[in-house]
């Protein structure tokens, strides 16, 4: 019996935030853009934003101990490559979320334990 071999899934993600903060850009929704990566694939988000929207400021921020700063920094005057884990560790969601009417509970799949 002949094993397939599987291509690689591409989830489209890099073209989808490219899309979405560009749309933001031509609407006129945003006056800062934050590209939390550190995937030297977005290289031209922040490119094309400086390039044609001169009045959009782009800021990227990479993921704890994940950098591509020297590539990115030269299409993003705002790049933080130092460690970003106490701004990451803010952000995250808690286990437990209520809004009043109701309880949400964060999966055990999202904890990392």
């Amino acid at each position: 019996m002949q094993r397939k071999l599987s291509a690689p899934e591409e989830k489209r993600t890099d073209v989808s935030i490219s899309t979405h903060m560009l749309i933001d850009c031509f609407k006129n929704l945003a006056d800062i853009q934050i590209l939390i990566s550190a995937d030297s694939d977005q290289i031209p988000t922040p490119e094309a934003i400086n390039t044609n929207f001169t009045t959009v400021k782009t800021k990227v921020y990479f993921p704890p101990e994940r950098s591509s700063a020297d590539i990115l920094r030269k299409y993003s005057p705002v790049v933080y490559s130092g460690n970003n884990e106490n701004k990451f560790a803010k952000s995250i969601m808690p286990i437990i979320v209520t809004n009043g009417l109701k309880t949400y509970t964060k999966p055990i799949s999202w904890t990392g334990k």
